[in-house]
């Protein structure tokens, strides 16, 4: 068990120096909390540290006190105890006194200044001990030196420069008054019996004073906060309304639109009444557009660049703009802030370079290059799904005609006609193009070359039959096809046999459309017809050649004159 002698001692350490102890750890916690204005944090923070120093000064005196009671056999030299009060209740006075200089606007090197009034301090403490002085007086050396140092501080924050929380200030110096003149009364022992509850009850004071102000300096501080967030937001809608690109911040939530610029107003052509009745998405040509912009915002935070289609929702008018976006706080909510570049522009110059680059300028159809990058692409699919496929070759029929009699006008306006009838006679899935001069392909998808013949045979009737007048006199057109054959697996050999069938059509009458199997088929016939025949005429030749020759061995001698006579008979016979 503990002996009794320990409880004694703790009550006694307890009645001397523990309110005090308690007091001052709060007060220093207190005194320094993150509230405080800047240009007090460091007078604060002087203060704060006196504080936490008496703490220890009095930890360091309990164990004192409980030392020849655990270590009897070192004994503590006589006067240890004045003397570690003297020493670090200078140091605690020291910070205080600096402190108070700090509130006073005195600047100067307080690392310097600290241990200089420390042991000035101490020194003379312990310096008087020596001296004949009466015991007394110096025990309760170090109660003057709080007394004066707290009524010191008190009255710093009294005399400090007037600032706009001058009464807060003061109220903070009230505290350290009441708590230097509590230092002053139990120095005088006016009421002896009663130094703890006195000790407990003047720092309460302090603490709810030191509270009362840092809660004023916080109230303060929020409401320069407030005022300065106000600024804030006026300035950035000042920004945002001077702003040349438009500007829209939509809640994120529900898309609700909050806010949008007068450049937005104008792009989309808003009338006032109409500015906040639409959500973003209202905004997008399409829907879906608006989706995609939020799952690629997941990914990457912040969108840099997302062109899209957009329009007034109202109006059929589209604009093409560039989106850039950002979640931001507006109003204590979450909201995207998003600005809008309008490229409908360079969009329409960007599609016209591509027409160009793409399509015929006479016709209007694709160009050789842009159907072979189109084909290239619809090959490969219909190699992975195994889908028929074909392609015909297509050239106008004694073109050079058209452009020897009526003129080139004319040659350019059976050109202009023919496309046109290309494009109404197949379908969206296939591929029509001008191949160069007269010539045009077609690549139909999901068509076989027999199906596709078929379909070529439509093509051809409607040209046949397609209006094409010169000074009112309907001038008639026709054109030869020639369909690919199976097996082919590539675009440059779909072309080649297609070209060998319309050279077929074309040397057969024109106006007609041939296939390549069918072609194939057909001049193998010829060849081997041809060899037939070539064959018989060789026997017939041989025959004829031996009959004449043993015609030649077995006919009679015949006389010259009987000779002449059979062929002068024959003379007179004529």
């Amino acid at each position: 068990m503990i002996p009794s002698i320990y409880f004694d001692m703790a009550i006694e350490a307890f009645r001397l120096y523990g309110s005090e102890l308690i007091g001052a750890f709060l007060l220093g916690t207190f005194i320094n909390l993150p509230y405080v204005k800047r240009t007090l944090k460091e007078s604060f923070s002087f203060l704060s540290a006196g504080f936490y120093a008496l703490v220890v000064r009095d930890v360091v005196l309990i164990t004192l006190m409980f030392w020849p009671v655990v270590l009897p056999t070192y004994p503590l030299p006589e006067q240890t105890v004045e003397w570690a009060m003297l020493g670090m209740t200078g140091i605690v006075a020291a910070l205080f006194v600096v402190g108070a200089f700090k509130n006073l606007r005195l600047y100067f090197s307080a690392t310097f200044l600290i241990p200089v009034l420390a042991i000035l301090l101490g020194g003379v403490g312990i310096g008087l001990s020596v001296l004949a002085l009466p015991p007394e007086f110096i025990a309760q050396l170090p109660l003057m030196y709080l007394a004066i140092s707290l009524l010191l501080v008190g009255i710093s924050f009294y005399a400090a420069p007037t600032t706009r929380e001058g009464d807060t200030i003061r109220g903070m110096g009230t505290g350290f008054v009441v708590l230097g003149i509590c230092y002053v009364y139990l120095l005088i022992q006016l009421i002896p019996s009663v130094d703890m509850i006195t000790i407990l009850g003047c720092y309460t004071v302090t603490m709810l004073l030191s509270m009362a102000t840092q809660v004023r300096f916080s109230n303060g501080r929020v409401a320069r906060l407030e005022m300065a967030l106000l600024q804030e937001s006026n300035t950035r809608r000042e920004l945002w309304d001077i702003s040349p690109f438009p500007i829209i911040i939509s809640r994120v939530r529900d898309d609700t639109v909050l806010y949008l610029n007068p450049a937005a107003q104008q792009a989309f052509q808003l009338r006032k009444g109409e500015i906040f009745a639409y959500r973003l998405v209202d905004y997008f040509v399409h829907a879906e557009k608006r989706q995609e912009m939020t799952a690629k915002m997941r990914s990457e935070r912040v969108l840099s660049s997302f062109e899209v289609q957009m329009h007034h929702p109202k109006r059929d008018e589209i604009l093409w703009m560039d989106i850039a976006s950002r979640p931001i706080e507006l109003d204590e909510e979450v909201a995207l802030y998003s600005t809008f570049k309008d490229i409908t522009e360079r969009r329409r110059v960007a599609e016209l370079l591509q027409r160009q680059a793409s399509t015929d300028p006479l016709t209007g159809l694709n160009n050789r290059r842009q159907f072979e990058v189109m084909t290239h692409q619809l090959l490969r699919v219909a190699e992975r799904y195994g889908s028929p496929y074909s392609v015909a070759m297509i050239d106008i029929d004694s073109f050079k005609k058209f452009n020897d009699t009526y003129g080139h006008d004319v040659g350019d306006q059976v050109l202009v006609a023919l496309a046109q009838t290309l494009k109404q006679t197949t379908r969206q899935s296939d591929v029509v193009a001008r191949f160069g001069g007269e010539e045009f392909v077609i690549f139909f998808a999901q068509t076989s070359p027999e199906d596709g013949k078929i379909a070529a045979e439509h093509v051809r009737k409607a040209v046949e039959n397609m209006p094409v007048e010169v000074n009112g006199k309907r001038i008639p057109v026709t054109i030869s096809l020639g369909i690919s054959g199976r097996g082919a697996t590539t675009l440059e050999t779909l072309i080649k046999q297609a070209d060998v069938a319309l050279y077929h059509s074309k040397h057969n009458g024109k106006n007609q459309v041939s296939l390549y199997d069918q072609v194939v088929a057909s001049d193998k016939g010829n060849d081997e017809a041809a060899e037939d025949g070539q064959v018989s005429a060789a026997v017939s030749d041989t025959v004829d050649v031996t009959v004449k020759d043993e015609k030649q061995d077995v006919a009679p001698v015949v006389p010259e004159a009987s000779k002449e006579a059979g062929v002068h008979g024959k003379k007179g016979a004529s």
